[in-house]
C-alpha cells in the first residue's frame, strides 16, 4: 500500500509540474487576446473608425480555424485548471492576493457571458456582424443596464491578469529593476481603455438621443443583424450559460465536500511541524495544504505553484521514507543549492511519518526565492560589537522609564550609525549590539563601512551625551571591537523571531574585544586583519598583540583611544559623512 502511495505521490509531483505549463501558457494566450482588445478600445480616444480598422486587423486571426481552436481551448483549459484548483484544496484558507485572484477568475466567465454570445456565437451562429459603433450603441443606448457589467469585465479581467502575471514573474532576479515600469503599463493600458470606452460610449448615446434618430437606428440594427429576434435569443442563451455556469461552480464545491469527507476518514500521515505542531496529511494533499488547513502560516510567495523556495522545509526525521523530488522541484532547489534534506512544502506528500522544520518566516518576500540565508552559507564577514560602559551602575540610580528612554535613544543612535555606513544589525544584547558588514557587499568594503561606523558612533555618541547631559550623572561611554572572519551566516531562530545571523570565531573575538577596551582605556579595537583589508591606514594607531580568553593564537589589534580620530584616516571620503563637519 506504501508503495502504491508513492507511485501516486511521484505522479503527482510531476502532473503539477505539467498543469502549471498549462496554466501558464493559456493565460499567455489570452493575455494576447486581451491586450489587443484593450489596445483597440483605447484608440476610441482619437477615432471610432480608426478603432474599427484596428479590431478589424487584430480579430481576424482569432476568426480563423487555428485561432478560434487557439483562443476557445486556452480559454478552456484556464477555467478548467481554476475550477480543478478548487476541488484539489484542501483548505479555502489562502493568502490575499490568491483569495482575490480565485474570486475574479470565477466572476469573469459569468460577465463575459454575455458580451461572447451577443458578439461571437451571434457571428457565426446568426451571421450578426458588428463594429465597435454596433458595440456602443448596443452597450449605451439600447441595453444600458449590460454596459456596468462591461467595465466590470474589463477591470476584472485586468486585476486578475496582473495578479498572475506579478506571481510569475517577480521571482525573476531582473524584476525589481523594472518593477516601476511594469506596474505603470498596468495601469496606463486599462485606464486609457476605459477612457476609450466611456467616451466613445456617450459620444453614441448623445447622437441616438437626437430628434428622429430612433428609426434611423432601427435601421441600422437591422442592417447589422441585430434584430428583435435574434436580441431574444442572444438573451435567453445567456440567462442559460449563466445559470449552468453558477451551477458548475456549485458542483465543483458541492464534489469537494465529498471529497474531502472520504479522504478524512482515511488514514494519513503524521508531520510533527516545528517540533510542536501536530498534522495529518492525506493521501494526495501535499505538506503546505496541510500546514494551511491547520490555521498555521507559512511562507509561499507563488501560492503552492513549485515556482519559488519560499515554502521549503528541511525534513528532520523520515527523509529516507520519502518519494525523491520531481525534476521540477529539483530544478528550483538546485537554484538555492540546497541540501537533500530540503524539500518543498508544496510539493511534498508524505507518504510516511516525518518531522519537518520551516526555514523561512511566512513574512518573507520573493527575494527569499532565489537566496538562501536560511540554509547557512560560510561567507567572510566583519562583525562589530558596541557596548555601553558602566551603565548597569548608572541604572541603579534611575526610574524604569528613564533606563527605557535613554536604551532606546542610545540603540537609535548606534543602530542608524551602522545603517548609514552600510551594515546591518544583527541583534540588540542588553546594552550593546551586534552588526555585520560585508555581506551583500563583500569583506573587503565591509571592513571599510565598519570603521566608518565606528567612527560615526563616536560622533553620534557626543551629540547624544550633548542632548542627555540634564539627565545623565556622567557622558555615556562605549567600548567598540572589530573583527574580520569566516561565519556561518544564516537565519536562525524559530518562527517570526527568526533573524539573520553570524557564528563563529571572529563573531566571538569581536566581543572579546570590545570588553578588551575597558582593560586598555580605548573606545574601539580593531583587529590588523580587519585594517589592512579595509585599506585603511592606521599605523598612527597603537599596535600589540592581544590574547583572546578562549583562543591559542595571539591577535594583533590596532588600539584606538577616540574612534572619532578614524575621521582623520578613512580611507575614502565618500564612504564617510560626518554630520557636525570634520572633529
Amino acid at each position: 500500500m506504501t508503495g502504491l502511495r508513492l507511485i501516486a505521490a511521484r505522479f503527482e509531483g510531476e502532473g503539477s509540474s505539467v498543469l502549471n505549463r498549462l496554466r501558464l501558457w493559456s493565460a499567455l494566450v489570452l493575455g494576447i487576446f486581451v491586450l489587443l482588445h484593450l489596445m483597440n478600445l483605447s484608440v476610441l480616444l482619437v477615432s471610432g473608425r480608426l478603432a474599427d480598422l484596428g479590431f478589424a486587423i487584430s480579430i481576424l486571426p482569432w476568426r480563423t480555424v487555428p485561432g478560434t481552436v487557439l483562443l476557445a481551448g486556452a480559454f478552456a483549459v484556464h477555467l478548467s485548471l481554476g475550477l480543478r484548483g478548487i476541488y484539489m484544496r484542501k483548505t479555502l484558507r489562502l493568502q490575499g492576493w490568491e483569495i482575490s485572484q480565485n474570486i475574479l477568475g470565477l466572476l469573469i466567465p459569468l460577465l463575459l457571458i454575455y458580451h461572447l454570445i451577443g458578439t461571437r456565437f451571434a457571428y457565426e451562429i446568426w451571421d450578426v456582424g458588428g463594429d465597435y459603433t454596433s458595440q456602443l450603441l448596443l452597450f449605451w443606448f439600447l441595453e444600458p443596464a449590460w454596459c456596468a457589467g462591461q467595465i466590470l469585465l474589463l477591470l476584472a479581467v485586468w486585476v486578475h491578469a496582473y495578479i498572475g502575471f506579478n506571481s510569475w514573474i517577480q521571482l525573476r532576479p531582473w524584476y525589481p529593476t523594472y518593477k516601476p515600469l511594469i506596474s505603470s503599463s498596468f495601469i496606463v493600458v486599462p485606464t486609457l481603455a476605459l477612457a476609450g470606452f466611456v467616451s466613445g460610449g456617450l459620444q453614441i448615446r448623445a447622437l441616438a438621443e437626437e430628434e428622429g434618430a430612433v428609426p434611423e437606428i432601427r435601421e441600422w440594427r437591422a442592417e447589422w443583424g441585430m434584430t428583435e429576434t435574434v436580441h431574444d435569443s442572444v438573451l435567453h442563451y445567456t440567462l442559460i450559460c449563466m445559470v449552468g455556469y453558477v451551477g458548475l461552480i456549485a458542483s465543483t464545491l458541492l464534489v469537494r465536500q465529498a471529497r474531502l469527507s472520504m479522504v478524512s476518514r482515511s488514514r494519513g500521515s503524521k508531520v510533527l511541524y516545528n517540533g510542536k505542531i501536530a498534522l495529518t496529511v492525506f493521501p494526495r494533499d501535499t505538506l503546505l495544504e496541510a500546514i494551511r488547513a491547520a490555521g498555521v502560516q507559512h511562507a509561499s510567495v507563488c501560492g503552492g505553484k513549485g515556482r519559488c523556495s519560499t515554502c521549503r522545509v528541511r525534513v528532520t526525521r523520515g527523509l529516507e521514507l520519502l518519494e525523491p523530488a520531481s525534476r521540477a522541484e529539483k530544478e528550483v532547489l538546485a537554484r538555492i543549492s540546497a541540501p537533500p534534506s530540503v524539500r518543498l512544502a508544496c510539493q511534498l506528500r508524505p507518504a510516511a511519518d516525518l518531522e519537518v522544520l520551516s526555514l523561512l518566516a511566512p513574512s518573507v518576500g520573493p527575494e527569499a526565492a532565489t537566496s538562501n540565508p536560511a540554509l547557512g552559507e560560510e561567507m567572510e564577514v566583519v562583525v562589530l560589537f558596541c557596548d555601553l560602559r558602566r551603565f548597569s551602575q548608572l541604572a541603579e540610580r534611575m526610574l524604569p522609564y528613564d533606563v527605557v528612554f535613554i536604551l532606546n535613544r542610545f540603540f537609535e543612535a548606534m543602530g542608524l550609525a551602522v545603517t548609514e555606513s552600510g551594515g546591518q544589525i544583527d541583534k540588540f544584547i542588553g546594552d550593546g549590539l551586534m552588526a555585520l558588514f560585508g555581506i551583500e557587499s563583500g569583506p573587503s568594503r565591509g571592513c571599510g563601512q565598519a570603521l566608518s561606523a565606528a567612527c560615526l558612533m563616536a560622533n553620534k555618541l557626543e551629540d547624544l551625551n550633548r542632548t542627555l547631559a540634564s539627565e545623565l550623572e556622567r557622558p555615556l561611554q562605549v567600548g567598540i571591537g572589530i573583527e574580520l572572519g569566516r561565519a556561518i551566516v544564516g537565519e536562525m531562530g524559530h518562527g517570526d523571531s527568526k533573524s539573520l545571523t553570524a557564528i563563529g570565531t571572529c563573531v566571538n573575538t569581536a566581543s572579546r574585544f570590545q570588553e578588551l577596551c575597558k582593560e586598555f582605556d580605548c573606545q574601539a579595537i580593531v583587529s590588523v586583519d580587519a585594517a589592512s583589508r579595509g585599506d585603511w591606514d592606521l599605523s598612527r594607531f597603537r599596535r600589540r598583540e592581544v590574547r583572546v580568553r578562549g583562543q591559542t593564537r595571539a591577535r594583533e589589534v590596532h588600539i584606538i583611544r577616540s574612534a572619532r580620530d578614524l575621521q582623520l584616516v578613512r580611507a575614502d571620503a565618500s564612504q564617510f559623512s560626518y554630520p557636525g563637519g570634520s572633529p
